[in-house]
């Protein structure tokens, strides 16, 4: 209203017209304007930039990290299905000692036949195969494309323990990243400056914020991978799936105070729509001065 002129123009009309209806001539008074007084708060115009910049960012530099993880458990799952199935086979030995087996028949056939068993040996150059040749044959193909999931679950180990293994070996890699992360944004980049990125908020509110992410980041890649058994598609998928997460907040981030709480809950759901509301947060409590601690997160 004041930059335009607007207030200037009521009050004239308002005078005027008090002035027009004042019969009695008396007095009027001077009417005077000022702001609704406010504390004092630090105003960083770059801010707002954050807001925008920072959430993509984030997103952006673990695309890469969640299609790499979904093309690598499905290309494991890939590779599994091509041995034919073979973890499906009871390892007992099989009844070729019993009756000899026609010599048209090949190592594949014979894996498809489900009559071979674990044993690493050499095969023949060309068929004929001998009775002894085949089995031989059928077990260095066997052998041969036992991959790591193959070796767990020979030695016993439960399924879940091979998702674990999957979890810490990609937990560790991105929480390097992260460290990383954590002290590029704390770190004062001029000398005798003391601003930072994040110049009011705690470091380990940060650093568990992003080690949060990064978990619900790898639970989304092992959800992914399950659905399929092709590792090109995997990756296509979850490279789309990923920029469908954040595909929420870029509508909602302008009306941040008109949407209702469930609303917000609702979408969080999506975990890189969560990860950057929270980076809004924090650059809102930068943005008032206010030392972002952890009493502050609930």
């Amino acid at each position: 209203y004041f930059p335009e002129g607007f207030l200037a123009l009521q009050h004239a009309v308002s005078s005027s017209l008090t002035e027009y209806f004042n019969k009695d001539k008396k007095v009027i008074p001077t009417v005077q304007l000022q702001r609704f007084p406010y504390p004092a708060y630090y105003d960083d115009p770059l801010l707002p930039a954050l807001v925008l910049f920072v959430a993509i960012v984030i997103m952006l530099s673990f695309s890469y990290t969640s299609i790499y993880v979904v093309k690598s458990i499905t290309l494991e799952k890939e590779h599994q299905l091509k041995v034919g199935r073979t973890l499906a086979l009871p390892v007992v030995v099989s009844t070729w000692a019993a009756k000899e087996l026609p010599s048209t028949i090949t190592p594949e056939t014979a894996l498809r036949e489900q009559q071979c068993y674990l044993y690493l040996a050499v095969p023949p150059s060309s068929p004929p195969y001998s009775n002894v040749h085949m089995r031989t044959a059928v077990k260095h193909h066997v052998a041969g494309t036992v991959k790591r999931a193959e070796a767990m679950k020979i030695m016993g180990l439960p399924n879940w323990l091979h998702w674990v293994a999957w979890f810490l070996e990609n937990f560790v890699l991105l929480l390097f990243s992260v460290t990383l992360m954590v002290i590029l944004m704390k770190v004062r980049w001029f000398r005798g400056s003391n601003l930072a990125v994040f110049t009011l908020t705690d470091s380990s509110v940060l650093f568990v914020f992003l080690v949060l992410y990064i978990t619900v980041s790898i639970c989304f890649c092992f959800m992914v991978s399950v659905f399929f058994t092709r590792a090109n598609i995997a990756a296509t998928v979850a490279g789309l799936g990923w920029f469908i997460l954040y595909a929420p907040y870029l509508f909602m981030q302008f009306n941040y105070s008109g949407i209702t709480t469930t609303s917000k809950m609702m979408a969080c759901l999506f975990s890189n729509t969560a990860m950057s509301y929270g980076f809004q947060l924090l650059l809102m409590h930068e943005g008032t001065g206010e030392v972002f601690f952890w009493e502050r997160v609930w």
